[in-house]
């Protein structure tokens, strides 16, 4: 997915209810299936899984691709930590977007939200 900014510049759209796992949004995203797959193993430590998808990312992505990602997933999983450790308060322009991203995505079926 990309950053707010980016959809802004260059004028695409994504469907962000497809986060949620109810709606269908193939070919928004290249390789989204696998990335997502691999994203969740990263963030859920699930190293057999992660270990068993790195092949097929390289492949799919190549080896920039594949540590691109693995940077992405990395540092928004980090950010939030390190953001939520300190006490960063969150932006204004956020909280005016966040209950149409928050639907769009489910958000609030999960626990901790």
């Amino acid at each position: 997915m990309m950053l707010r900014e980016s959809v802004r510049q260059t004028d695409v759209t994504f469907d962000l209810s497809s986060l949620s796992g109810e709606e269908e949004a193939a070919g928004t995203v290249p390789h989204q299936e696998l990335l997502l797959a691999f994203a969740e193993a990263v963030v859920l430590r699930d190293q057999e899984s992660a270990a068993s998808l790195r092949p097929e990312m390289i492949e799919a992505l190549g080896m920039a691709g594949f540590l691109d990602a693995c940077g992405v997933i990395a540092g928004f999983h980090g950010f939030t930590r390190v953001a939520d450790c300190a006490g960063v308060p969150i932006d204004k322009r956020y909280l005016e977007e966040a209950p149409a991203v928050q639907d769009q995505t489910g958000v609030y079926r999960y626990v901790a939200a």
